[in-house]
């Protein structure tokens, strides 16, 4: 006979595998295409990249931007110098003078964080479609191609990371 206990153990038992049989049977078939993206043609793309004090790192984001797999003459890099007092800004027109695709803005004034200099490349960048990345991020090669089928597809759209 089957005591109280053994009952409730072979209850969630066949519980769990009934789940995990139900979860395989959906899941396996289904896979590829929970991770689908729609595709879009490409378009222009300013990214704007606030820096304060970035010498370090901003040498890496700037060459995994060079990177992305997007149309080159598509991708606008607007790099938005918040007064650093490193090397920063040489090291940023390094990369201006070899991309014509490249575009370095000093602020006048260090303004305390990312908002002001972040709006600065926006007003001046000449594309729609605008990504903003920090100075130390290493965005994915395909980052581009999978956003920009979501917000052609949707107007009402937009993506925050």
């Amino acid at each position: 006979m089957i005591n109280f206990i053994d009952g409730v153990f072979f209850f969630y038992m066949f519980l769990g595998f009934y789940m995990l049989s139900l979860l395989i049977l959906i899941y396996f078939p289904n896979r590829f295409k929970m991770f689908e993206y729609p595709k879009g043609f490409s378009e222009g793309v300013s990214i704007i990249m606030p820096c304060y004090n970035e010498c370090k790192t901003i040498g890496f984001a700037i060459k995994a931007l060079l990177n992305l797999d997007h149309p080159k003459e598509l991708i606008e890099i607007i790099i938005v110098d918040d007064k650093s007092t490193d090397n920063s800004v040489e090291e940023i027109r390094k990369y201006e003078r070899k991309y014509s695709n490249i575009r370095l803005i000093i602020n006048e004034k260090n303004s305390g964080g990312a908002a002001e200099p972040t709006n600065l490349g926006v007003k001046a960048a000449k594309f729609d479609y605008i990504a903003v990345a920090d100075a130390d991020s290493v965005p994915d090669k395909d980052c581009l191609k999978k956003m920009i089928g979501f917000l052609q597809k949707d107007d009402s759209v937009g993506g925050v990371t």
